[in-house]
């Protein structure tokens, strides 16, 4: 994804996005986290995401009530589908989290979201955002537009 959509959706909610944060200011490398390499998919789901993350971001601001806050640890293409692997952390370390009820509560509202944009990301191309005569490449899969396949010799 380009940098300044990714750096757009990492602004949107930072709290979500703290590994690709703290690997963009040097604190986190490679090695310690998938986040590194950023959000690893094209332009075109940029939209679909930004959705998303400020869904996640009315989640995340009622999870730190009960001091977790849920968090990205790789967002990608993964065989033409949009793939995010994310984890409940605590939002303070020292403090404890004790209401798992509303914690997963909110979990499922999280994964609702998450299947909303995983739906979305599927219907459109991933390289240009276009709706119109989506199809799945072979080989390198991918869910792109006929034009971009034609475009970019990809089919």
């Amino acid at each position: 994804m380009d940098v300044n959509k990714e750096k757009e959706l990492y602004e949107l909610e930072p709290d979500f996005f703290s590994e690709g944060i703290a690997c963009k200011s040097g604190i986190l490398n490679k090695q310690d986290t998938c986040m590194y390499f950023g959000c690893e998919c094209g332009d075109g789901w940029f939209q679909p995401l930004k959705k998303f993350i400020t869904r996640v971001k009315e989640i995340n601001d009622l999870a730190k009530m009960y001091n977790a806050v849920f968090v990205c640890d790789q967002l990608k293409e993964k065989y033409g589908e949009l793939t995010v692997y994310w984890t409940i952390r605590k939002y303070e370390p020292e403090k404890e989290c004790n209401n798992t009820v509303e914690i997963n509560a909110l979990e499922n509202i999280f994964e609702d979201c998450l299947r909303e944009a995983e739906n979305e990301c599927w219907n459109i191309c991933e390289i240009c955002g276009s709706h119109d005569d989506i199809i799945t490449t072979k080989g390198y899969i991918q869910r792109i537009c006929k034009n971009c396949a034609d475009k970019y010799k990809r089919c």
